[in-house]
């Protein structure tokens, strides 16, 4: 029988267990764009909220890089950044398979004004790892449109 003061213990044990054994079946899975999920949680003005999900196989590093773009009569135009500022500052974080992240972008700080009403595009750039901590290949990216409503 185990002991309840043994049980934090084991979970943690098994905890680190199941991710080494995603970690190492990642190895072995061909990671698809298209299985990193985008949702917009929140569109305003003011500030938009995506959430990503790796539904990948793989650990995958989601990159500082982002783009965000309005469209116009002639397609889509990438909005420039106030003072190149990506946004956000996550570094070196990592993503494993199945868990989720969420990106926030602050219009005002990323752009130096609101966002306009009309449809946008953003699109969200990551490494798959190859092993614990080693990204490698080239970046992916995925995209999501969303309306900015009046």
């Amino acid at each position: 029988m185990i002991a309840s003061s043994q049980l934090p213990l084991l979970q943690a044990v098994f905890a680190k267990l199941l991710s080494v054994v995603l970690t190492i079946v990642s190895l072995f899975t061909v990671a698809k764009p298209q299985n990193v999920a985008l949702t917009v949680r929140t569109a305003t003005p003011e500030t938009v909220k995506i959430e990503f999900k790796n539904n990948t196989g793989k650990v995958i590093s989601p990159e500082q890089r982002w783009t965000l773009e309005k469209k116009t009569g002639n397609g889509y135009e990438e909005i420039p950044f106030l003072e190149d500022d990506p946004g956000w500052n996550e570094i070196a974080e990592s993503c494993p398979p199945t868990l989720t992240g969420v990106r926030t972008i602050d219009a005002q700080r990323c752009f130096g004004r609101t966002l306009l009403p009309g449809e946008y595009r953003f699109t969200f750039f990551y490494l798959c790892e190859i092993s614990v901590g080693l990204a490698g290949g080239e970046p992916q990216s995925v995209s999501v449109g969303f309306t900015i409503p009046e």
